[in-house]
């Protein structure tokens, strides 16, 4: 079942050491946040993470095992899962870990594209509102690994090169003949 919390009980936690993606990430949650409730939820470093700020609050915290101590405890003691593929993440919700009181929602990145994918994930499919409040439903989520591109099935792509440019042509006419065709492979 989920729990609902306004802004003010709203705490997104990053690493110590977090990278630019990772800040950037719990900015763009930050902002997700405020564009649903209409008031900025606080950014904070888990070196300032205490009992008294943390509890009874809805935690989000970001970041990889590398960059935040706090997940790599976590992950050390089976409370979430931080994946082994290139930008994968886990997404598990679990009590709060910092305080007795409170709920805490985990977006662990194998790397920091990862942890920015998790984020991304977690507020377009997963966060949801009511009245101007945020809803923490229980979730135990893992990425799974990212295709690799496959070429076309009936032929393979090609780009024809642009032609030299004709003085009394204009460049517009000269890249629209420039288009991609499809040669059939043989068989």
């Amino acid at each position: 079942m989920s729990q609902a919390f306004a802004p003010e009980q709203i705490m997104i936690v990053t690493g110590a050491k977090a990278g630019k993606t990772e800040r950037f990430a719990a900015r763009e949650l930050a902002g997700e946040i405020r564009s649903v409730t209409g008031k900025r939820p606080k950014v904070v470093s888990e070196k300032k993470l205490d009992k008294s700020t943390a509890s009874g609050k809805l935690l989000f915290i970001l970041g990889t095992r590398q960059g935040s101590e706090l997940i790599s405890g976590l992950a050390a003691g089976g409370k979430c899962k931080v994946p082994a593929a290139v930008q994968g993440y886990s997404i598990r919700t679990i009590p709060n870990p910092v305080a007795s009181t409170g709920t805490a929602t985990i977006v662990a990145g194998a790397d920091e594209r990862g942890a920015l994918h998790g984020v991304r994930d977690l507020q377009h499919y997963y966060l949801e509102h009511d009245n101007g409040r945020v809803l923490a439903p229980p979730l135990d989520l893992s990425s799974a690994e990212v295709p690799r591109p496959r070429p076309p099935a009936l032929g393979v792509l090609r780009h024809r090169p642009l032609c030299l440019r004709r003085s009394d042509e204009p460049l517009e006419a000269q890249l629209l003949r420039r288009h991609s065709v499809v040669v059939p492979l043989r068989a």
